[in-house]
C-alpha cells in the first residue's frame, strides 16, 4: 500500500478509535423528570359529548403521548464502533482499487523496459570496483560495497528517485554517475572521473537488481 494512503488509514482508525472512546466516556442521557401527580378533577355533570378522556386524563394514561425531551426507547437504532470500522475500510479500500487502477503496482518500470543498449553489467561492476563506489554505499552482489556513507543500492530499479532529487531513469542516473556535483553541489559524492561509457555499464548493473 502505498506510504500517503497507509498514513490516511492510520488517520482514519485513530479518528474512529477517539470517537467510541468519546461515546464511552460521556455522561448518560438526562431523563425528563416525572411529573407530579394531578389531583382527581371533580365529578362533572354527565353529557353526551365528554365520553372521551381530557386532554390531562389521555397523557397521564400509560398509553399517552411521550413527554418530549425524554430518552431514546431501548429498542431504537445507533450507530455502533464497528460500523464507523467497516465504513472507513470500506473507503480505504476504494482509495487503494483507485490508486492501483491509476498507477499500476510498480511506480518506476522494471528493469526489462529500461531501454539500455550497448552496455553490460558485468562492465559495471568492474568500473563500480575501480572507483571505490563500495567504501560509500552497500550495493548487492559486491561483498566489499559496505560503506554507510551514502544510502544503500538495494533494489535500485524501484526506488523512485535518483539521490532524492532526480526522477529514477537511465538518463539521470548516468549524468549523476558522471558530474554528481553539479547536479547537487551540497552533495557528499565527489567527481570520480566516470566516463559515460561506465557510467551506463553501471546503470546497467544497479537495474539488474543483482543480488
Amino acid at each position: 500500500m502505498p506510504r500517503d494512503l497507509t498514513r490516511l488509514l492510520l488517520a482514519a482508525v485513530a479518528a474512529a478509535v477517539a470517537w467510541r472512546t468519546a461515546q464511552a466516556v460521556s455522561p448518560p442521557p438526562r431523563r425528563a423528570a416525572p411529573r407530579p401527580e394531578r389531583a382527581p378533577a371533580p365529578l362533572r355533570p354527565a353529557a353526551p359529548t365528554l365520553d372521551r378522556p381530557l386532554p390531562d386524563e389521555a397523557a397521564s394514561e400509560p398509553g399517552g403521548a411521550p413527554e418530549p425531551g425524554g430518552a431514546p426507547e431501548p429498542g431504537e437504532p445507533r450507530v455502533g464502533f464497528l460500523t464507523v470500522l467497516v465504513i472507513v475500510g470500506l473507503l480505504m479500500l476504494g482509495a487503494v482499487v483507485f490508486d492501483l487502477g491509476a498507477r499500476g503496482l510498480h511506480r518506476v518500470p522494471q528493469p526489462a523496459v529500461w531501454g539500455l543498449v550497448d552496455t553490460d553489467p558485468a562492465r559495471g561492476r568492474q568500473a563500480i570496483l575501480r572507483h571505490g563506489c563500495g567504501s560509500c554505499h552497500v550495493i548487492p552482489g559486491i561483498s566489499t560495497a559496505v560503506g554507510r556513507v551514502g544510502p544503500q543500492l538495494v533494489d535500485f530499479g524501484n526506488q523512485t528517485f535518483v539521490a532524492g532529487v532526480l526522477a529514477n531513469v537511465p538518463e539521470n542516473l548516468v549524468r549523476w554517475l558522471m558530474h554528481p556535483q553539479q547536479i547537487n553541489p551540497l552533495t557528499a559524492m565527489p567527481d570520480l572521473g566516470v566516463t559515460e561509457q561506465e557510467a551506463r555499464d553501471i546503470a546497467a548493473y544497479l537495474y539488474a537488481n543483482p543480488r
